[in-house]
């Protein structure tokens, strides 16, 4: 087990190899909750900023300060250049190959699923 927010390098040196047969896990909030949650958190760290404290949620969601294709830039490592259609077919084969997914709003079964997956156990 490792833990680390380095994905491309870990993914690289440890699973870029046929005999090495790792899995990841991830759980996903539903992205209409998680561009709510953003939203809220960015309101309150611009308190005193009155015109960015009073930004709408569709204005957010609509500026430079939302983060756009987040999860599919990731994973095609695409950080600035324009997501296509295949980066988005490429992000979700690597989700599917490589990855157990739980839900975020329900973690606790998800939590149980992935113990079971990988064989722990709680004491």
């Amino acid at each position: 087990l490792f833990v680390t927010p380095h994905l491309h390098y870990a993914s690289h040196k440890l699973l870029s190899f046929p005999e090495h047969k790792g899995r990841m896990f991830t759980v996903f909030r539903h992205p209409i909750e998680r561009a709510i949650v953003s939203h809220s958190d960015f309101i309150k760290k611009h308190q005193a900023d009155s015109r960015l404290a009073q930004m709408s949620l569709a204005e957010f969601a609509q500026s430079d300060y939302s983060s756009k294709d987040w999860l599919t830039r990731f994973l095609v490592n695409k950080r600035r250049e324009r997501v296509t259609w295949e980066d988005v077919q490429k992000a979700k084969e690597i989700l599917r190959k490589k990855f157990l997914i739980g839900l975020y709003d329900r973690v606790e079964e998800s939590m149980e699923r992935i113990e079971r997956y990988f064989g722990w156990f709680r004491n």
